[in-house]
């Protein structure tokens, strides 16, 4: 009888993470901000979705970068490391604008996508 609830309790448990899976409750609706090994749907992208993925990429990468001014001890993790993840979170969003810009079948947002190369790369000029 106990093993029967716990089978049960299991079951349950492993159907309501599955639920989540399928469809997290807080989609994001960008597709071009997607998370990790989340899957982009490339097909719903439009001008706007570069333009606010472009802006918010790079003030975050900013924003992030202020942050090792103060650094007073610096380490490999709170240096480098953290170096890597901002670079790494921003260079995610340009190789899928930088795609756009060379496969996306509407005129303007193949445009919108080419003239945020150009704001990313004046940002990797600025960071160095």
């Amino acid at each position: 009888m106990k093993n029967k609830i716990y089978f049960s309790l299991f079951l349950s448990l492993l159907f309501a993470g599955n639920f989540y899976a399928i469809e997290p409750p807080n989609k994001v609706t960008n597709p071009l901000l997607a998370g990790f090994n989340e899957i982009v749907d490339f097909s719903s992208i439009t001008a706007e979705h570069i333009t606010t993925a472009t802006d918010l990429s790079i003030e975050k990468a900013k924003s992030e970068l202020e942050k090792f001014y103060t650094i007073k001890n610096r380490t490999f993790e709170n240096t480098m490391l953290a170096y890597d993840d901002l670079t790494n979170e921003a260079s995610s969003v340009f190789g899928e604008i930088y795609l756009m810009a060379n496969v996306h079948p509407n005129d303007a947002t193949r445009n919108t996508a080419s003239e945020s190369i150009a704001k990313f790369s004046g940002f990797y000029t600025e960071i160095g």
